[in-house]
C-alpha cells in the first residue's frame, strides 16, 4: 500500500455493512452490522495512548498498528511482523462497533477482515524460521525451592526487579517476552506454580539471573515459531 493510500485514509476512513451470521441460540440467520472507523491520530493533540473495550464496542486511541494487532490477536509485539514502513510507523485512532464483542474468535476474524479491506493488506498467522531464544530447564533442583504450593497469586514491582508469586513457567516467559520484546520459545509442559524474579535491567543480566537462581537457561538457536505477517 502507497503512502498516499494512507493519507487518503487520514481523514476517515468508516465501513458500515450488514452480514449474515448464525446465531448460536437459534437456528435463524441474524443481520449483524458493524462498523470501523480509522483515522490517522493527531500527534499535537496531546493525547496519551489508551484502550476501551466493552461488549459492543472496541476503541484504541493514539496506537501503533503493531500495538493494535497485539491486543486483537493477544500476541507479543515482537511476534509481529509489518512490512510495510507508512503502516509499520503510523499512529491511529481506530473504533470497532458490533453487536456482540464477547467472542475472541470472531471479534479477530470481523477486525481482521475489516482491516484488510481498509488498508488493501494481508493478516496471516503461521511459523517462520528464525532465530529465537530456546529456553530450558537445566537444573530443576534449583527451580523446585521456589515452587508455590498455596494459592496466592501477584506480582509486585520495585525499581531494579519485579517478582511474580504463584506463576507458570509459560505465563513467566510471555512477560520475559513482553517486558524485553525478544521472541522465547519453550518446551516446559507443566502447570506449576513458583515465585520468580525478574531483573529489570537488561534482558541479558535477567538470562543470568535465571540461570544462576532458579536453572533456567536461554539460548539462542534457530527454531520455527508462530508469528503475525502484515504484508
Amino acid at each position: 500500500m502507497k503512502k498516499k493510500s494512507i493519507v487518503m485514509l487520514v481523514t476517515i476512513c468508516s465501513l458500515l455493512f450488514g452480514c449474515n451470521l448464525r446465531n448460536e441460540n437459534t437456528d435463524s440467520k441474524t443481520l449483524l452490522k458493524h462498523s470501523l472507523i480509522i483515522k490517522s491520530h493527531d500527534t499535537e493533540s496531546g493525547v496519551i495512548s489508551s484502550k476501551n473495550v466493552s461488549k459492543n464496542k472496541m476503541e484504541f486511541n493514539n496506537y501503533e498498528f503493531t500495538d493494535i494487532l497485539s491486543e486483537i490477536y493477544h500476541i507479543n509485539s515482537c511476534r509481529i511482523i509489518i512490512k510495510n514502513d507508512s503502516l509499520r510507523e503510523s499512529r491511529y485512532d481506530i473504533q470497532l462497533i458490533y453487536e456482540d464483542l464477547s467472542s475472541e474468535r470472531k471479534t479477530q476474524n470481523i477486525f481482521s477482515e475489516m482491516l484488510m479491506k481498509e488498508f488493501a493488506i494481508k493478516i496471516e498467522q503461521k511459523n517462520i524460521d528464525t532465530l529465537v531464544n530456546l529456553l530450558s530447564i537445566t537444573d530443576s533442583n534449583k527451580l523446585e525451592k521456589y515452587l508455590n504450593n498455596s494459592r496466592s497469586t501477584g506480582s509486585s514491582e520495585g525499581n531494579e526487579f519485579i517478582k511474580y508469586d504463584g506463576i507458570t513457567i509459560p505465563n513467566f516467559i510471555n512477560n520475559i517476552e513482553n517486558k524485553y520484546g525478544v521472541i522465547i520459545d519453550f518446551d516446559v509442559k507443566s502447570n506449576k506454580k513458583y515465585n520468580l524474579t525478574l531483573l529489570k535491567a537488561d534482558f541479558n543480566k535477567a538470562s543470568e539471573l535465571l540461570k544462576n537462581d532458579y536453572g533456567i537457561s536461554i539460548e539462542l538457536k534457530q527454531n520455527q515459531t508462530k508469528m503475525l505477517i502484515v504484508e
